[in-house]
């Protein structure tokens, strides 16, 4: 039972991403190592990771380069979280929506902010080079 359960930690991330289709790109998968878990100091493992799903995306009709698309936050042992944020991939920006903001088109946003995060920002990455 013991070897199950490390087995079923291990694989749980492979499974989870290999579920996802295509247009799921993950953003983020940082492994950790826990002290009740000694083994994970010299195997770390993936217990929660960030995904944009671009399958999702609504693209601004009056500008192409922008767009909503769900932000997953997935973590073992709890529920999926689907966060919508939006992207200027012309302009090199986004902002958070979960807040009740929403994209207006033209580069206008309504309850939030535009940020601009710099091109090291993986988000933004993945959502206008397409991962």
């Amino acid at each position: 039972m013991f070897s199950f359960a490390i087995w079923n930690e291990y694989s749980w991330y492979p499974r989870v991403r290999d579920a996802l289709p295509d247009t799921v790109k993950i953003v983020s998968a940082p492994v950790e190592s826990a002290f009740w878990q000694p083994w994970s100091y010299a195997f770390p493992l993936t217990k929660r990771f960030i995904a944009l799903d671009l399958g999702a995306a609504v693209h601004s009709e009056t500008s192409p380069n922008e767009f909503v698309a769900p932000v997953m936050v997935v973590a073992r042992w709890t529920p999926t979280q689907n966060l919508p944020v939006a992207f200027d991939c012309a302009g090199g920006r986004r902002a958070d929506l979960f807040r009740g903001g929403q994209l207006l088109g033209g580069g206008q946003i309504e309850g939030a902010e535009w940020v601009t995060p710099g091109p090291e920002d993986e988000l933004l990455a993945a959502a206008c080079n397409g991962g």
